[in-house]
Formats: structure tokens, sequence, C-alpha cells
């Protein structure tokens, strides 16, 4: 009976510490990790590059009219930001001397004109010689020629615009006296445009005229412009080694200014039916560029071979296929073959 009751004790004791061993030890199995992600399926995709270039705004046509004759100017008729049209006189000269001079030369060939009809008629005749004929000929031809300069010149004394435009610059005042070649205005073209960009020697190979350019502007920040490619340089700048590209730009309205600057976004190259994944799914490890793809709701590391990249978007050369369902979001901390549930499937980028 005594031995009966020391044995009760001891069971239950035994009892106690095997439960608390099981008890413990289903405490200490750790619990596998799982951890929220989002992706999308690869499918064939296709990424255009860009060119983003600094580009300079020129007039049409830019002008500096140079006096053709010299004097003193009497009138000034235009200054800075007159609309004026082709023809339209600018500035007068005074041309008293040349006119004095003119007069005297239209005498002159009156003359002469005279003295050459009369020895024609002589020489038809026999009565002079053949030199004398020639002679007077001459005379007539000179007489002629005189004239005729002295009338141009004195054309040259009213300064006038060569083509339609506004004046950027008035360089000459009432009262100067000007020397032939001397600057009197500045005359720009602006109802049409030429944006001049550079691209360098490792990109001009995807430039050709025709391709479709858009234009941003710094001072006009809410506006876009769209042209094509006018003309592509043939050779580079021997300094800077870039080559130079031209659009046209119309203008109707006037609010786009010769000296603007902006940036010239241009098409560069497509490439077809590639991998394309955001910028955001690869992750940069010490072994380079790597990635996630879900299978099976295990997160499985690939290495990654990259290509071109045009904003937030990269090519994958190698390393990933159409069909894999890429981890985007929620990756950063991931090891190959963590266990993964997905939360939100992105649309394609």
């Amino acid at each position: 009976m005594n031995l009966y009751r020391l044995l009760i004790p001891c069971l239950l004791i035994a009892i106690n510490l095997g439960c608390g061993d099981e008890s413990s030890a289903q405490k200490e199995m750790p619990l596998e990790r799982t951890t929220n992600v989002s992706t999308f399926v690869l499918k064939p995709d296709s990424l255009i590059q860009y060119s983003r270039l600094s580009a300079t705004v020129k007039a049409w046509r830019d002008v500096t009219i140079n006096a053709l004759e010299s004097g003193e100017v009497i009138g000034t008729y235009k200054d800075v930001g007159d609309y004026v049209n082709r023809g339209e006189a600018l500035a007068q000269l005074n041309m008293e001397l040349l006119q004095a001079a003119l007069i005297e030369a239209e005498a002159n060939l009156k003359f002469q004109a005279y003295n050459y009809e009369r020895s024609k008629q002589l020489f038809s005749e026999g009565s002079i010689s053949e030199q004398a004929y020639f002679a007077t000929e001459y005379e007539f031809q000179k007489a002629r020629s005189t004239a005729q300069t002295l009338k141009h010149r004195l054309s040259y004394g009213r300064i006038q615009a060569p083509f339609s435009g506004h004046i950027a610059k008035r360089y000459i005042s009432q009262g100067q006296h000007i020397a032939r070649d001397d600057a009197t205005y500045r005359l720009v073209q602006t109802d049409s445009l030429r944006v001049a960009a550079w691209v360098a020697e490792s990109e001009i190979i995807d430039f050709a005229e025709g391709s479709l350019v858009t234009l941003a502007l710094d001072a006009l920040p809410n506006q876009t412009y769209e042209s094509t490619i006018a003309h592509v340089g043939p050779a580079a700048d021997t300094d800077q080694r870039v080559f130079p590209i031209e659009i046209h730009l119309p203008n109707p309205t006037g609010h786009i200014r010769p000296g603007m600057i902006g940036t010239l976004k241009a098409m560069r190259r497509i490439h077809r039916h590639v991998v394309v994944i955001p910028r955001e799914a690869i992750i940069e490890r010490e072994t380079g560029p790597v990635a996630f793809v879900v299978k099976n709701n295990k997160a499985l590391l690939r290495p990654l071979s990259l290509g071109p990249s045009e904003a937030e978007r990269v090519v994958v050369q190698k390393g990933l296929a159409f069909g894999d369902q890429i981890i985007v979001k929620g990756g950063r901390d991931l090891i190959d073959g963590d266990r993964v549930a997905i939360k939100y499937a992105e649309p394609l980028p």
C-alpha cells in the first residue's frame, strides 16, 4: 500500500515532464515566412529610345543690313520691334553729290550718243576710218555705263528691307555720317524658325531627315511643339565631335522668339518583341542585377543581363522569358526560395 502511494506521484511527475517537453518543442519550431508581393506576367513588348538634346531657336533669316554707299543719314524711318515689308524704306542718305554727278553723266551720254550716230553715218559713207568709228562707239558705251552706275549708286541711298521681318537692332541715327559697308539695321524673319541641336557621334547613326521630334522650351513650360528633322549635318564639329541637326518650326503667332533655349526629344530606335520590365523590379546585388519570378508561391532569383533603357523601362536580354511572373514590388529583401503571396497583379508596364 505504501509502495502504491509512492508510485502514483512519480507517474504524475513523469507525465507532466513529458507534456512540458512536447509543448516547448512545438513553441520552438520556426514558422515559414511569407512575403506579400506585386507581380505581372511578361509578354512581348516594345521599347522606344529617345534622345534629349539641348536646342536653340534661331530666326529663319537674320541679316545685318550694311550701307552700300557712304553719306549723311537724313532720315531713319524704323526702330527696334517694328515690322517691315520687303522693299520698305528703313533710312535715307544724302545723295546730292551723286545726283549732281548723274545729271552731268546723262548730259555727256546724250552728247556721246549724238557723236556715235554721226560717226556711224560717216563710216558707212567712207568718210572716216574704222578706228575713228570705234573710238566714238567706245566713248558712247563708256558714257552709258557711267550713267547706269550712278543711277544704281543713287538708289543705294535708300536703305530698304531685303525681306519682310522685324527690326532687331538699329545702328544708325539721323545726322550721322556712315561709310560704305557700315551696319545700319539688323532684320530678322520669325514667322518661321530654325531650331538647332547637336548630336553625339555615338548616336548620329540613329538620326535621319523626316524623323519626328518634340520641342519643349524653357520659356514656355506648358507647351510642346512637334516637327520633323529637316537637316542632318554631313560632318561633325572638329572641336566637339558632335553633329548638327536642324528642325523647322512655323511661328504664326510670334510667341516663340530667336534665342530661346529648350530640349529637343527625338526618337532614336525602336526595339520590338523584347522583354521589358520596370526599373523598380531590378535589384542590384554584389553579383550584378537580379529579379525574382514567382513559381509555385516561391520567389526564384534570376540573374539579369540588361539591354537598352528608356526612362523607367529596361530591356532584359538574358535571365527572363515571356510568361514569367516577375515581382515588381516587395522583392527587395527576398532570398532565393522564399515563400510569397501575390497581393496585386500589376498591369503590363
